[in-house]
């Protein structure tokens, strides 16, 4: 088995929470495709870590990236990204 370590990420910077596969696509409100996706984030304590699952979505016209909606966040993650209005691309 081959396994590599990663460098610690800069200062400031953390990793995104691993995202599934799609779970849905919606219209935004700027007539783009936003792809609405199950991601893990893991919160580390004192006491050792845990992990949650959520909801993160993103659109495909300016790429923006929404994450952080908890597990009970479906809904709320379904309204924010049909109400997405795009950005530049970047």
């Amino acid at each position: 088995m081959l396994t590599t370590t990663l460098p610690p990420l800069p200062a400031g910077y953390r990793p995104a929470p691993p995202v599934s596969g799609v779970v849905t696509v919606v219209t935004s409100a700027s007539n783009t495709a936003v792809t609405l996706h199950r991601a893990e984030y893991t919160h580390l304590d004192p006491g050792g870590g845990w992990t949650s699952h959520g909801y993160a979505w993103r659109c495909t016209g300016c790429r923006h990236v929404l994450t952080g909606y908890p597990a009970q966040g479906f809904g709320r993650a379904l309204t924010d990204a049909r109400t997405h209005v795009c950005e530049e691309p970047r």
